[in-house]
């Protein structure tokens, strides 16, 4: 596993039953919902306030979802803007990309969401 945490699902799965996960990873892919597109467009932008807010966002809502990959990407890109100069903001929008299409894929074939 590259992108889940599958102990963290494990432990959502004790107190869900699998509609409602089912239903909370179809939020959390939606790239709307999820802040996602917003990030996205944030680092398209290079608006470093909204990069912050929406990794903030996103990294709370990954950790708490078992989204591992998301989670990591987010902590690194907050880090790395207290640290860069010159941050490499394309690069990031298309690290998003690739980790949230890995993290989708993974869940739905661990979890068989559709």
């Amino acid at each position: 596993m590259l992108y889940i945490n599958v102990h963290q699902i494990d432990k959502l799965r004790q107190f869900m039953s699998p509609e409602q996960l089912l239903g909370m990873f179809k939020n959390f892919f939606d790239p709307i919902k999820s802040g996602k597109d917003s990030l996205s467009n944030s680092l398209i932008n290079q608006d470093i306030d909204s990069i912050l807010k929406n990794a903030h966002f996103i990294k709370g809502s990954s950790s708490f979802m078992g989204m591992q990959g998301i989670y990591d990407f987010c902590v690194h890109i907050e880090a790395e803007l207290k640290l860069e100069k010159d941050p490499p903001f394309k690069q990031w929008q298309l690290d998003l990309e690739s980790i949230w299409i890995g993290s989708e894929s993974e869940a739905t074939n661990t979890y068989s969401i559709k």
